[in-house]
Order: C-alpha cells, then structure tokens, then sequence
C-alpha cells in the first residue's frame, strides 16, 4: 500500500485529474505490478522547469514530458515530475486524450521509481508489458498499438 502521495500542482491545467483519479492509478499499478512504493512526491511543472531539470539531471537541454527521481530503495520512496505543456503538445500531436496521456505516463513513472527502466529492447519490452497491463485495468487504450 502507497504510504504517502503528495500532489503539488505547480502548473494549473484543467484537465489535471483529480487527487483521487491519480491515487487510483498508482495503486493499480502497485496492484498490478507487485511492488510497494511507500512515499511519492508528484509534480506538475511548466516547460521552463522541466527543460532546467532535464539539463542538470540528464544533460538535455530541452523539456521532456515525464521525470521520475528514485530516492530510496527500502523501502521505495522517489518524485515523479510531469512537465503539463509538454503533454498537452504531445496530445495535440498525436490526437490523444490529455487523460489518457497522463495516466499512461504516471504509470510509466512509477514504474521507473520501481526500478523498471527501457535502456535495453528486453527491459522496454517488460516495462511495456506492465505498463499496458495497468492501463487495460484501468480501462485505458494500449498506446503502443498503431
């Protein structure tokens, strides 16, 4: 069971789900996925944010939509930072629902803070796997289907 979830909605957009919506995505995910993350900070940041932490962390100096921070592993503790105007652009681009999207990447956040990672075509492989596995329950779309 999810300990703690701190939501801090640093970017306002109306489509953000409410805090309910997003506690149900992370425990179907621990559901689904079998592994208990205790605490989970959650951000939602601008662009101009996300493009400062992507090039300090990850030597990109441009925003990305998603961010997942690991802090510690026993147990599992970790933030998960969502830059809104990057996912609101991907969606316009790729004709997908903003709820859809988001829950899609909160899930692919937690699973990062899990230890999953797609460095490798195997590792990718079962972290997509799981991922689709918690959208089916969820009632959501596979979104590596063309």
């Amino acid at each position: 069971m999810i300990h703690k979830i701190e939501i801090h909605r640093l970017y306002d957009h109306n489509e953000i789900m409410s805090n309910s919506s997003i506690y149900a995505i992370f425990e179907q995910a621990e559901t689904i996925a079998k592994i208990n993350i205790h605490t989970i900070e959650l951000s939602f940041i601008g662009n101009d944010e996300m493009q400062q932490l992507n090039a300090e962390y990850r030597n990109k100096n441009k925003a990305t939509n998603i961010l997942s921070f690991p802090q510690e592993l026993d147990p599992i503790q970790g933030d998960i930072i969502v830059a809104v105007p990057t996912v609101i652009s991907e969606c316009k681009d790729h004709n997908i629902p903003f709820h859809q999207h988001l829950t899609h990447l909160l899930i692919h956040g937690y699973l990062h803070l899990a230890g999953f990672d797609h460095t490798t075509d195997k590792d990718a492989e079962m972290m997509e796997s799981l991922e689709i596995q918690i959208l089916h329950a969820l009632h959501q779309p596979n979104p590596y289907q063309e």
